[in-house]
């Protein structure tokens, strides 16, 4: 683990640790991804504190809208009157993503990349990699 950027990353105090440190410990390490708020370390944080107060992601029904799509992954989780939309891009290109069955987006919750999407809309401007989470 890359914990900092002090000698041998953080890791041990030794000199010849018994695998070699990343040459890049400096800039990508714990400590740097701590104090990021958008760094990959918070965002999944972020993701687990949602999950672990909207019941939904883990006791609702599982519903998968567009299952035939090459590189979007898009579907809800509902759980009584508690609904989510998720949709991904997994794709190293940008896309242009509608959403099936005249659903429109609610208010974005979380997003791994900042957007300006606006709410209640079709279509989807996505960044390649990018995931996000909407309140419906």
């Amino acid at each position: 683990m890359q914990w900092d950027s002090s000698p041998q990353a953080g890791f041990t105090t030794g000199t010849h640790p018994w695998l070699a440190v990343n040459p890049n410990y400096e800039q990508i390490n714990a400590a740097q991804e701590e104090s990021d708020p958008a760094s990959v370390l918070n965002y999944v944080r972020a993701l687990i504190a949602l999950r672990a107060h909207a019941l939904a992601f883990v006791y609702g029904d599982f519903e998968d809208l567009d299952p035939q799509h090459p590189h979007v992954f898009a579907y809800t989780r509902t759980l009584g009157a508690e609904k989510y939309l998720v949709v991904e891009n997994f794709s190293s290109t940008s896309v242009t993503y509608t959403l099936p069955n005249s659903l429109t987006v609610g208010k974005l919750l979380l997003s791994d990349i900042p957007t300006s999407q606006q709410a209640n809309t079709r279509t989807l401007n996505l960044a390649p990699w990018e995931s996000r989470i909407y309140k419906q």
